[in-house]
């Protein structure tokens, strides 16, 4: 791709709707924090069945593939989730 060249006009006029469209998405954002918080407090989680394992396990559940902050996995945990996807070669097997 070739280098794009951009003029006074088109900086000022690009820059002032991307200031307009953060300008116009806060109310909206401040709602979907409401309503997180809110259903966080329920506390209640949507499960799947596991293939044909019976196992029901949550569709919210946290990677921690680099995690080795042991307060955020307490969090999580505290939080109310239930799954953390790990495996042995993580962290050259200290993950688990």
């Amino acid at each position: 791709m070739g280098e794009r060249q951009i003029d006074r006009r088109g900086f000022i006029k690009s820059t002032l709707l991307g200031v307009g469209g953060m300008v116009l998405s806060v109310p909206g954002l401040q709602q979907e924090v409401k309503a997180a918080e809110v259903k966080g407090k329920d506390r209640r989680f949507v499960y799947r069945v596991l293939g044909k394992t019976g196992l029901k396990i949550p569709v919210i559940n946290m990677g921690v593939m680099l995690t080795d902050n042991p307060n955020l996995i307490r969090t999580a945990l505290d939080s109310g989730i239930t799954l953390l996807d790990t495996a042995h070669g993580y962290m050259g097997g200290r993950n688990e």
